[in-house]
């Protein structure tokens, strides 16, 4: 926390004003002597940011710059993450030793923190880019937000570290959704092996980018995807580091670290008016990173990548849901902690890798979170003493004659699979009412569902019918597939070319686009061996990459087509460029290289 008197900085600004003392509201600089307060903001030239006292979802507000013209309003950079505020004083000046400062009171935040030597006519400009530059009379940089990422890197930024001074220049997370306080999570670059990057979490580390190789990462092959990025790494006898620009200035794109430790590239859909996913990195997100889910959730461990679930009586906030986040669960009916028939009950969970409590119920030297307290008891007496006590979360009896219990919240529960003789049995605690409104549910929910199922499955059955039977009368159902086992790339790309030049002349236009072939699913899956895991190349945005071999001995790169593609490049009006929903669903087009 950079906090520094505020006296001296109350007799500047009184002669500042004097000076200079005009509204700042859209516009793109903050001038020295000038006061921008909690209402106003500054926009950036093209009005693609701004920045401004902002909420990032609790009471608490934040100096930060976030994306203007974006729904979402995403917040890219915050000064003062360790310092909310709260109220409606506070203001942001430049100060007369040309420093920028948040006022709030009597306690005064410096932002930019470089040594400026009492320089004068200072002003702070945002840039389209997103970038807060602080500059002198002369226009020379003396301060720039880019050079204090947070979690978010920008087109422009730079990750890497200064050999002169040691600064690091890195990624770090937020400590949760709506706190920009640091989190467990960082990435930076490792000098000590090719400028790579890595995920650290404390002093583990977790993920590698791989070496830089000239134009990619080797351990992410999705940047091989450069038609719309174009990446650099500079390195001289002052700094090393990574950027990255954009070929389409147009495009709004970001790359962020998560509060779960991934970091995702993510392309703004002006069409769809959401982010779409890139690429993420690390693709296979273990639970054994502790607490991955947050409270009351079960992790487990998936072939690719972790996926979270709620506890039975337990459920995600529609914020969490909306940003595609999982950080725990809330309890959807409290604990009565009564008796009779309002008494709590436990519904068991099989499999299961032991937790971790939030508070400890016996206070020892042990540092919090904690693990069950043991006790020797029968397992109905550990139930009761689980009953007993309102804090107890859920109890486990094991074959050794142990009573274990949980209090607070359940963090670190894992599900294990079930020929794991590893995995033990636990009982979680719930209101009487969810299981007894449990079972009414499920019955009407049977009863509903059963007729409506058959109902939809005859209607889809009429439709698919007719659909077909249409087809076939107009002779759209030939089948014109090749085999991409027999393929000749070679011939191809000479008889496309030929045709190219054949089709200046419009009497010999045709329908069918030969460049572009099209292959049956069954070849494809033949030359990829089923689109195994061990053929898979890599994943972007618009599918996995897989890798194929031809009877000729020749390599090909398959790329499974998503129908994301179809909005990204067309937009919503013109979604039929692509022809998605008159293919046939057995053939399956594919980009060979």
């Amino acid at each position: 926390m950079r906090i520094v008197p505020s006296i001296s900085l109350l007799v500047f600004s009184c002669f500042y004003l004097q000076v200079y003392n005009g509204s700042v509201a859209g516009t793109d600089t903050l001038f020295q002597g000038q006061i921008m307060a909690a209402s106003d903001q500054l926009a950036s030239p093209g009005n693609k940011f701004e920045l401004g006292f902002f909420s990032t979802g609790s009471t608490a507000l934040y100096l930060a710059i976030r994306m203007k013209n974006v729904p979402t309003k995403n917040i890219v950079w915050v000064a003062n993450r360790d310092l909310p505020l709260s109220g409606s004083s506070m203001s942001l000046t430049i100060n007369g030793d040309g420093y920028l400062v948040i006022v709030n009171g009597r306690t005064t935040y410096r932002v930019s923190d470089d040594d400026l030597s009492s320089s004068q006519n200072v002003s702070a400009t945002l840039l389209d880019s997103g970038n807060l530059v602080l500059r002198n009379g002369n226009s020379d940089i003396l301060w720039q937000s880019f050079d204090y990422p947070l979690n978010t890197f920008l087109p422009g930024m730079k990750l890497g570290y200064s050999k002169k001074t040691g600064k690091v220049w890195s990624l770090t997370s937020w400590l949760d959704q709506e706190d920009p306080n640091k989190g467990d999570f960082e990435v930076k670059m490792d000098s000590t092996t090719s400028n790579a990057f890595v995920l650290v979490r404390g002093t583990k580390t977790i993920w590698s980018s791989g070496a830089w190789n000239g134009k990619i990462f080797t351990g992410m092959p999705e940047m091989r995807l450069n038609y719309i990025f174009n990446y650099t790494m500079y390195s001289d006898e002052n700094e090393t580091y990574f950027s990255y620009s954009l070929y389409n200035h147009s495009i709004l794109s970001r790359c962020t670290l998560d509060i779960s430790g991934q970091i995702r590239q993510s392309t703004w859909l002006e069409s769809n008016q959401q982010w779409m996913l890139f690429w993420a990195q690390p693709r296979e997100l273990s639970c054994n990173i502790f607490n991955a889910c947050g409270p009351f959730s079960s992790c487990s461990d998936g072939e690719f990548t972790r996926s979270c679930l709620c506890l039975r009586g337990f459920y995600r906030s529609e914020n969490q849901i909306k940003q595609g986040q999982h950080r725990g669960c809330t309890r959807r009916i409290p604990l009565t902690c009564g008796t009779g028939d309002n008494r709590d009950r436990f519904f068991k969970m099989n499999d299961m890798r032991y937790p971790l409590s939030s508070i400890q119920e016996i206070s020892t030297s042990n540092p919090f979170p904690s693990g069950p307290q043991v006790s020797s008891s029968d397992a109905r007496t550990c139930e009761e003493a689980c009953l007993n006590n309102c804090s107890c979360s859920a109890y486990a009896y094991n074959t050794s004659g142990h009573c274990l219990r949980w209090f607070g919240d359940i963090l670190d529960l894992q599900q294990l699979s079930a020929k794991d003789t590893s995995g033990s049995t636990i009982f979680i605690r719930l209101a009487a009412s969810e299981f007894d409104n449990g079972r009414g549910a499920n019955n009407y929910i049977w009863i509903i569902a059963i007729p409506i199922g058959l109902l939809v499955l005859l209607l889809a059955s009429f439709i698919v019918f007719r659909r077909r039977k249409s087809l076939k009368d107009k002779g759209e159902m030939d089948d014109t597939s090749q085999d991409i086992l027999l393929f000749d790339v070679e011939m191809t790309i000479t008889t496309s070319s030929r045709e190219f030049s054949d089709s200046e002349n419009p009497g010999k236009r045709t329908r069918k686009d030969t460049a572009f072939p099209l292959f049956s699913f069954a070849s494809v899956s033949e030359a990829t061996e089923n689109f195994s895991l061990e053929n898979k190349l890599g994943e972007g945005g618009f599918g996995p990459v897989y890798k194929g071999k031809l009877l000729n001995g020749q390599e090909v790169a398959v790329k499974r087509l998503s129908k994301r593609l179809d909005s990204f490049l067309f937009g919503s009006n013109n979604q039929g460029l692509l022809d998605w929903g008159t293919r046939n669903c057995r053939n399956i087009w594919l980009y060979v290289a």
